[in-house]
């Protein structure tokens, strides 16, 4: 298995195993999460099509990662018990 240290913000000398507990976020992971600040600072910039586009996106790569048909088969919802709540009362 190939090293992935470089992918996180960590200090060469520490060697992180408790991600049970909390893991690093990766750099690209925290990138995105200063441009979504910075994008926060002006909520007037913030378009209704923004709240769509980026979560198409999102689940247009995540159906392509597990090998689903479409961006469409997949739900984005805020949590997995919320998820399966809504999945289990659709089948009464």
């Amino acid at each position: 298995m190939n090293a992935q240290k470089a992918l996180f913000q960590l200090d060469s000398k520490v060697h992180y195993l408790n991600c049970a507990y909390k893991a690093p976020l990766l750099k690209a992971c925290e990138q995105a999460a200063l441009e979504a600040l910075q994008k926060a600072r002006n909520p007037f910039l913030i378009s209704q099509e923004d709240f769509f586009s980026e979560a198409q996106v999102l689940r247009s790569q995540f159906a392509s990662l597990v090998q689903a048909k479409k961006g469409e088969d997949i739900a984005i919802m805020p949590s997995v018990s919320y998820g399966f709540s809504s999945a289990f009362s659709g089948l009464k």
